[in-house]
């Protein structure tokens, strides 16, 4: 499939010699025994706006092979004529946009996404959620070390200003979420059988008397131990996972500014021609606070 990561991007998924400074000559690839996977892949935080254009996550073109827009064309007894600016031929390619259309054009376009894929492959058509939505739910476990329960909560509570990406849409700014904990309830399961009923005539649920910070510490320190990095305070210190929270950072003012977006916008098929190793989410920070 064409959105499916692919083998030979080796200079995106692998890790370098020299990093970003590495030249095309010296890219490690898959055949060799020492490169290494780089990680995850995670999309930026960004403020994309709702209206169509450039860097908006709401679709503004959609694009065709010259055969399947001709076919859709004449299924819907249209003529290329009918989208006179909106239509930008580009080689084999027909490029429609959506802006100013006519209604009538515009619902052929975007009902033309879900006609089982007949005539474009690459769109989805979503109905994402209004921002500042708040939605509460309950996790249960059972039988887990602290280690193990710190694990949880250290996944799901991230540091200050970072946030999660959740649902469709993430590339385009979509996802982002806020996770917090509300409650932490454990039973402390020896109380708990030592007595079936309070005096009071409820059922005995006693808690077990430890705070999430304390099992996010408690992971942590597990973690750093097996890692060999016992001399940072906090996972977070970890360089890999400096990375990672450098990607999770979130500000909503500066992630809306078109400087941010250019920077985090797709590459386009000239620049990826070229082959550069991707960069390191804080080269990233720091290509774009040169380029301010």
């Amino acid at each position: 499939m064409l959105g499916t990561p692919k083998p030979t991007s080796f200079q995106l998924y692998l890790d370098q010699p020299e990093g970003i400074n590495t030249p095309k000559h010296k890219l490690e690839t898959w055949q060799d025994k020492k490169a290494l996977i780089r990680g995850n892949k995670l999309y930026w935080h960004r403020q994309s706006p709702s209206t169509p254009g450039e860097h908006s996550w709401s679709e503004y073109k959609v694009a065709y092979s010259k055969s399947n827009f001709e076919r859709l064309c004449n299924d819907n007894n249209i003529k290329l004529t009918d989208f006179q600016e909106n239509l930008k031929p580009s080689g084999s390619t027909f490029n429609v946009f959506t802006k100013g259309l006519t209604p009538r054009l515009k619902k052929i376009i975007l009902d033309s996404i879900e006609s089982s894929k007949k005539y474009e492959t690459q769109h989805t058509k979503i109905k994402p959620l209004k921002p500042n939505n708040t939605f509460t739910g309950r996790i249960r476990f059972e039988n887990l070390t602290n280690e193990e329960l710190g694990a949880l909560l250290f996944a799901i509570e991230l540091p200050e200003n970072c946030c999660h990406k959740l649902g469709m849409g993430k590339p385009y700014g979509l996802g982002t979420v806020k996770l917090s904990i509300e409650k932490l309830h454990i039973d402390d399961r020896q109380e708990r059988y030592n007595k079936l009923i309070k005096d009071d005539g409820n059922w005995n649920l006693p808690d077990k008397k430890i705070s999430a910070e304390k099992l996010k510490k408690d992971f942590s320190d597990y973690m750093l131990e097996k890692l060999g990095e016992k001399s940072k305070s906090s996972l977070w210190d970890v360089d890999r996972m400096k990375e990672l929270k450098t990607m999770l950072e979130y500000d909503e003012k500066e992630m809306a500014e078109d400087a941010w977006l250019k920077e985090t916008a797709y590459m386009d098929l000239q620049e990826f021609r070229k082959r550069n190793v991707l960069p390191k989410p804080s080269e990233v920070l720091a290509l774009a606070k040169k380029k301010k």
